[in-house]
């Protein structure tokens, strides 16, 4: 759980273990229209998620202290951003996120979708 696919706001596999529940919503609006594919949008986001079941370790205590699916281990982010379609193949993405551990932005090129 964590990076900019599985968890936003949180490291790359900041949280790891053998089962994972994830949760995204993503609201999207388009503020601006060059053309049918090209354009500006503007997103909000939220995710939620958990990982249980860490079999790395016997003695770990952060480890054993999360073998069991609970509702106090969800991890949530919020943000927002831009989106620049340039085509339905093609865009480009500014993300702000953030977690209770950190904000982070992400700069990406992803479909134009």
């Amino acid at each position: 759980l964590g990076g900019r696919m599985y968890g936003r706001g949180f490291k790359t596999f900041r949280f790891r273990a053998n089962n994972v529940e994830l949760g995204s919503a993503e609201l999207r609006q388009t503020v601006w229209t060059q053309s049918e594919d090209r354009g500006l949008d503007v997103f909000a986001f939220g995710d939620a998620g958990q990982v249980w079941g860490d079999n790395r370790s016997p003695t770990d205590p952060a480890i054993l202290a999360n073998q069991e699916f609970d509702s106090r281990n969800w991890r949530a982010s919020v943000g927002g951003g831009f989106q620049y379609r340039y085509s339905r193949a093609f865009g480009g993405r500014i993300e702000i996120v953030h977690s209770h551990e950190r904000n982070l932005i992400y700069l990406s090129i992803t479909r134009g979708f």
